[in-house]
């Protein structure tokens, strides 16, 4: 569980024995590596501003790769390969990931809130199928 501001979560491992650890730095909450393994479960909540998701693995079955810009949050590409390879180009501000559920069937759920665009649900199944809700504004 995450506050507010000037937070930066360097990197975050998960293990199969669902053991987490973090190193934290300071400013601006810029996740900057998330590996996880197919038999553990990960649940996060972030409360910041700005916040840079620079890359996010999900071993080793399936790997997402996401680059955060700045300004208005406008969903670039999203490419699903049979391989469940995601590689998304995000362009936004101020964006507040609520939750990050990561299960061992590689089922990804995320809940964005926050400004000019909502991602309610994003799920990577194994199979490579992504479904996506929208919420509202420019995507």
């Amino acid at each position: 569980a995450f506050g507010s501001c000037s937070l930066c979560l360097r990197q975050l491992f998960v293990v199969p024995s669902a053991v987490v650890r973090c190193a934290f730095g300071s400013c601006s909450l810029c996740l900057r590596q998330l590996f996880v393994v197919p038999s553990a479960v990960v649940r996060c909540a972030f409360g910041s501003c700005s916040l840079r998701l620079r890359q996010l693995f999900v071993a080793p079955s399936a790997v997402v790769r996401c680059a955060f810009g700045s300004c208005s949050l406008r969903l670039r590409q999203l490419f699903v390969v049979p391989s469940a390879v995601v590689r998304c180009a995000f362009g936004s501000c101020s964006l507040r990931l609520r939750q990050l559920f990561v299960t061992p069937s590689a089922v990804v759920r995320c809940a964005f809130g926050s400004c000019s665009l909502r991602l309610r649900q994003l799920f990577v199944a194994p199979s490579a199928v992504v479904r996506c809700a929208f919420g509202s504004c420019s995507l």
